[in-house]
């Protein structure tokens, strides 16, 4: 039983670190982006925009980068294994309920789409 909880524990730092690492890379990759979008821009640009907009922008999409994303990936990656395991379940307890599953998700699909 110990050793199930150091597993979890080992794969649940790996997924932080794994996530830390993705949004790091998208946030600088971001910035820099908008770094050079700005630095290439037109005079007309900046007669049109003030400073403090352009600062307010680049704040407000670093903040979300920071706050909202991290949040979000755990979310979604918690949510993934969750759904792997119920349909594991679901297969090993009712093998014919696969076939409702694979419809409603076809449904739900094309509802989405």
């Amino acid at each position: 039983m110990a050793y199930l909880i150091i597993a979890i524990m080992v794969l649940m730092i790996f997924r932080a670190m794994i996530i830390f690492m993705i949004i790091l890379k998208s946030s600088s990759g971001l910035h820099k982006s908008m770094t050079m979008s700005v630095l290439r821009a037109d005079i007309k640009f900046f007669d049109s925009n003030p400073i403090g907009r352009v600062i307010t922008r680049f704040a407000k999409d670093v903040v979300v980068l920071d706050l909202i994303m991290p949040q979000m990936a755990l979310f979604v990656t918690w949510s993934v294994f969750r759904i792997a395991s119920v349909l594991i379940v679901i297969s090993v307890v009712n093998p014919w309920l696969i076939l409702v599953t694979f419809f409603l998700f076809l449904c739900v699909y094309f509802m989405m789409k």
